[in-house]
């Protein structure tokens, strides 16, 4: 079963949906910053469970929650819907695509095994520092299986085997969430400054995004060529995020 993770702050009445490959490393982050959280990690996250942080986190209630299931999340909501609620959301193309370049091995490890060896046996060519690197890897995954192939995989085999494929509304559940404010990846410092003004008790100067996850690997996610096919592919994979969240 799905588990959603929300962070929520008491104090600023605010909970923010993670969705994954929605910049979600980036928000977290910048809500560990109103905290006064500035430490440089790649999953923020994992900060809840050092105490070493604690009290900077209940300086502005700074919570972590992990619901599961569609009860518990309508009960949860129902306990703070007076907040405002938040997610980053994002085309659809454009978060397929990040998956393809930082979360293939997900998909090659478990339908397309021949490839997935093949890069974990490049990773282990390049020597011990290259044994904890997992993007060399998949890097090596990505010349054997292009995209196209990974969208004619997913129309095959479907898109529940891992968060990072599943549909965005899976996270939002607009069935049971009301969200007040939308921040939009491809829009994230308007949007985010948006948030910011409509959220009380904070200085301006606090709410700032810190810039994650920019790797080398930017440059290819931008210049890569998404064939009419495979936008049409990820149009039927996709077609609930594309009628919920305005996106053509």
């Amino acid at each position: 079963m799905l588990t959603i993770h929300i962070l929520l702050s008491k104090e600023l009445e605010l909970a923010y949906i993670k969705v994954p490959k929605n910049a979600s490393t980036t928000m977290t982050s910048a809500f560990f910053h109103l905290a006064g959280v500035d430490a440089d990690v790649d999953q923020p996250l994992n900060l809840f469970h050092d105490p070493a942080f604690k009290s900077q986190f209940d300086s502005i209630g700074l919570e972590w929650h992990q619901i599961t299931g569609p009860a518990d999340l309508e009960r949860f909501f129902e306990s703070y819907s007076s907040y405002l609620w938040t997610a980053s959301v994002r085309d659809p193309v454009g978060r397929l695509v990040s998956a393809y370049f930082n979360k293939l091995n997900r998909y090659t490890k478990r339908f397309a095994k021949g490839v997935f060896c093949y890069g974990k046996a490049m990773q282990a060519i390049g020597g011990p520092k290259a044994w904890d690197n997992n993007r060399l890897a998949i890097e090596a995954m990505r010349r054997k299986l292009s995209l196209d192939d990974l969208v004619k995989g997913l129309v095959r085999n479907g898109i529940d085997f891992d968060m990072h494929f599943r549909p965005q509304s899976d996270f939002i559940r607009p069935d049971i969430i009301r969200l007040d404010k939308v921040i939009r990846v491809e829009h994230l410092e308007a949007d985010f400054r948006s948030l910011a003004a409509s959220v009380r008790s904070t200085e301006p100067d606090m709410w700032t995004l810190p810039t994650l996850n920019s790797t080398t690997l930017e440059k290819g996610r931008s210049s890569i060529e998404v064939t009419p096919q495979a936008k049409q592919g990820i149009y039927e994979i996709y077609r609930s995020d594309y009628d919920i969240l305005g996106y053509s």
